[in-house]
């Protein structure tokens, strides 16, 4: 199932369209950004990840890699300094404008909290015949003790490098379900957001963002080709997704975190 919203026409402002993001973000759970992404940044991702081959973090026909922070093109300005995506994620984590006519207070601002911090670069590649994956959350509520709808503390940017559609599997969203505790099976989460769920179709040069605490999964690929994505999972300055990291101060609104993961980033 899916809905149709009214997106803010191409000659509302900046900040017209970016409160309009930040609403159905919250509301939804996720959110679905027009084509932003040039055709030559994602003709350079394809070949990235094709050149990888079978260094996979999982195996199988549903394949995962993790990239090294600083691997090209993934470390684009075009993605990490894109003005919308930047607005979006930033606003969305709690970084707020800095204060306007203070130039010492700017950049204070600047390198102390306009931040958010960057986990983890990969892609994902779904081959032929690839079963669903189950519904799942990449991330649980934080603070438990508390009863209260918190804003999000992680979100992810999917990039799709091939076509998303019902035949190759695009992603299922259970709408509103980020507001949900517990499991698919429980707290009757199946029952209540199964007539939520919707498949949004995306082309390359679009996004998606979601939150981390939202339920999806990956359809099954019926197509004869690879289903491919580029994920970017970012953070509340204060999140470290239980890896060390250190910080980095560039780009600017986004610290950039060497993470000690479980498994080999790919240089």
């Amino acid at each position: 199932k899916s809905r149709a919203a009214a997106m803010p026409a191409s000659s509302s402002s900046n900040e017209d369209k970016t409160q309009f993001y930040l609403e159905e973000l919250s509301r939804d759970g996720f959110v679905g950004l027009p084509a932003l992404i040039s055709s030559r940044w994602i003709d350079e991702a394809r070949t990235a990840v094709e050149r990888i081959g079978a260094r996979a973090r999982f195996g199988g026909l549903r394949l995962e890699y993790n990239f090294a922070l600083n691997h090209r093109p993934f470390d684009s300005k075009e993605i990490l300094e894109h003005p919308e995506i930047q607005a979006v994620i930033s606003r969305a984590l709690g970084v707020v404008a800095p204060p306007k006519g203070d130039t010492k207070k700017s950049e204070e601002h600047a390198h102390k909290e306009a931040r958010v911090r960057l986990l983890r670069i990969g892609a994902i590649k779904a081959l032929p015949e690839c079963d669903p994956q189950p519904m799942h959350r990449d991330g649980q509520h934080l603070f438990s003790e508390i009863p209260t709808h918190l804003p999000p503390h992680a979100l992810h940017l999917w990039i799709p490098l091939t076509e998303y559609t019902p035949h190759t599997g695009a992603t299922v969203y259970a709408r509103g379900s980020h507001r949900s505790r517990g499991g698919w099976e429980e707290n009757d989460n199946a029952r209540n957001f199964a007539s939520t769920c919707t498949q949004p179709g995306l082309t390359p040069g679009q996004a998606i963002i979601f939150d981390d605490r939202v339920f999806h999964q990956g359809g099954a690929n019926l197509s004869s080709s690879p289903r491919t994505c580029v994920f970017y999972s970012f953070a509340r300055s204060w999140f470290t997704d239980g890896v060390s990291s250190e910080a980095h101060p560039n780009p600017r609104w986004a610290d950039r975190t060497q993470t000690q993961t479980c498994w080999q980033e790919i240089e």
